[in-house]
């Protein structure tokens, strides 16, 4: 049984976006159903050909701040959460304390990941709404799927740590 550490116990290392500041978007309606907060970690063990986020791929080159500080960022009009990366399951403890904490206070939790749902620990699957698995394949490349940029990529609803198949309303 994994014992997880309080959320200020962690530490979360995130892509350095526009003046050097944490990789952290907010209010995207695109990374996610609802409004979104975007918290782009760093590091990737898979390095996808053709990935829209290569600064992100090596682990040390970003910038660690305390896993708390991401709630700051929060804005009036966010109703969720979503890691992206790098690779979010480099950092899976820190992303699971996050998602725990994210889901107290009433936020909805997405992970964005290039591995597959057999390989999701249940401690990150038990704080999560929904799940994007699958790695980035250049060949197949679609720009019309929501939350997707390949079509081998599958997108989950996650219900008390279930999940199941799930297409958005296509806009």
């Amino acid at each position: 049984v994994l014992l997880m550490k309080r959320l200020d116990e962690y530490q979360i290392e995130l892509v350095v976006g526009p003046n050097g500041k944490p990789g952290i978007l907010r209010d995207s309606l695109v990374n996610g159903p609802g409004v979104n907060l975007v918290v782009f970690t760093q590091g990737c063990d898979l390095r996808c050909h053709g990935c829209h986020n290569q600064k992100s791929h090596t682990p040390g080159r970003g910038l660690t701040i305390p896993a708390p500080q991401i709630f700051d960022y929060v804005t009036p009009l966010t109703t969720g959460i979503t890691f992206s990366g790098g690779e979010p399951l480099m950092q899976r403890y820190a992303i699971a304390a996050i998602a725990k904490e994210a889901r107290k206070r009433g936020l909805q939790t997405m992970l964005f990941t290039g591995y597959e749902l057999p390989d999701m620990p249940s401690y990150v699957l038990d704080h999560l709404d929904y799940l994007k698995c699958g790695r980035y394949k250049a060949p197949l490349r679609a720009l019309n799927l929501p939350y997707r940029g390949s079509t081998n990529q599958t997108l989950y609803k996650v219900v008390n740590a279930v999940p199941t198949v799930w297409e958005p309303n296509q806009r």
